[in-house]
């Protein structure tokens, strides 16, 4: 191979592993607030159940 084709493959390949870096670093982020989310549903979901007396006694209790 020419060295010049070889030098651009290296480049892409760079390119091509920041980019991936990127998507893998956003995809943690999006999973850590989906897990943030899901936990403020649940929260949200038990307060709900209390105030509408849906819980079973003690559950109601619980801390």
């Amino acid at each position: 191979m020419d060295l010049t084709v070889i030098v651009r493959l290296e480049e892409k390949v760079d390119q091509l592993l920041d980019e991936l870096q990127t998507l893998q670093e956003e995809n943690l982020r999006l999973r850590e607030r989906q897990a943030r989310l899901e936990e403020e549903r649940q929260v949200f979901r038990r307060e709900l159940d209390l105030v509408l007396g849906k819980l079973p006694a003690k559950e109601r209790r619980a801390p």
